[in-house]
């Protein structure tokens, strides 16, 4: 509106608005393995990630006693038409679940490297992705997931949480 002055907040939240990024809600608990599971161990907060999709090689804090917790990474993507997205699940430790709009897409129960694949089937609209990771077997969480989204197809593009 070219009859107003914007404000630092405006132009901060038109600006966030727009930015990539996954949530990150952390656990305590180190067997989680669907995103209505997981319990903020801090209520009310939540990290980011900036990222227009992967995450590489993220290690995750480890509580004392040798029990890494449980994380969970949200980003929601909005699709013209519906359009399937991949991802390179390069390494986890230790387990991994993914979820889109409510429905599991992919697991593995082994921390290893050279996973293989997570396709994202979107449909026309919003697209919830969730990824639950977890500490099951160990003492330590890490995850590196290779592929920008938002590159793939021009009919998609991020939608603030």
């Amino acid at each position: 509106n070219s009859d107003r002055l914007a404000t630092a907040a405006f132009v901060q939240g038109a600006v966030r608005d727009r930015t990539p990024r996954w949530r990150v809600t952390y656990d305590v608990t180190p067997t989680r393995s669907t995103p209505a599971s997981i319990v903020s161990a801090h209520p009310g907060y939540h990290g980011e990630i900036l990222s227009r999709g992967s995450i590489i090689g993220s290690g995750f804090r480890v509580v004392e006693g040798g029990s890494g917790g449980s994380y969970l990474f949200e980003m929601r993507l909005n699709a013209q038409a519906a359009v399937t997205l991949k991802q390179y699940l390069a390494f986890i430790d230790d387990w991994l679940y993914a979820y889109l709009n409510g429905a599991l897409v992919f697991s593995t129960t082994t921390g290893t490297t050279e996973v293989g694949e997570i396709s994202w089937p979107l449909v026309p609209g919003d697209n919830l992705l969730q990824i639950v990771i977890n500490d099951a077997a160990g003492s330590f969480n890490t995850l590196s997931l290779v592929g920008d989204l938002l590159s793939q197809s021009p009919g998609v593009s991020f939608a603030p949480l």
